[in-house]
């Protein structure tokens, strides 16, 4: 599903990002500014929870949930890119290209940062670990059999 059909994108065409999508043209620099977000002044409110500020609208509650909706998304592909490419990585699918590492590929063909890609794939062998700790752990807690 994508983020249109999740509901993710505002009318107008914005995206998350507040810019326009290549359908509807791009934003200029003067079209969007810092007073232009819903949410007011903020000198007025008092933003800890249970405090007498008004209670919140319902599109501030709809945005809430969607922001969390979406955190959950990015949270669930986060791990599933994190698998992939631990296998990918256990299975040397980056030899093939000629790549010094994992994280050299990774960076190349995604392109990302070589930081933030070696980063990814410590984490991917790190979950890996994890998970064999977890399976085998009630083994290692009591006698074999």
């Amino acid at each position: 599903m994508g983020y249109a059909e999740a509901g993710f994108v505002e009318r107008g065409g914005r995206g998350m990002s507040g810019h326009r999508d290549a359908e509807h043209g791009t934003l200029g620099a003067g079209d969007l500014r810092c007073g232009d977000l819903k949410g007011g002044d903020t000198a007025h409110s008092d933003p800890r929870p249970g405090s007498a500020a008004a209670a919140p609208s319902s599109d501030i509650l709809e945005l809430g949930e969607q922001i969390a909706t979406l955190a959950a998304h990015i949270h669930s592909a986060t791990h599933r890119l994190l698998v992939m490419l631990a296998e990918f990585d256990r299975r040397g699918g980056w030899k093939a290209r000629g790549h010094a590492s994992c994280a050299h590929w990774l960076s190349f063909r995604t392109g990302i940062d070589m930081g933030a890609a070696r980063e990814k794939v410590r984490a991917a062998r790190a979950s890996v670990c994890r998970t064999l700790v977890t399976l085998l752990q009630p083994r290692l807690a009591g006698p074999f059999r």
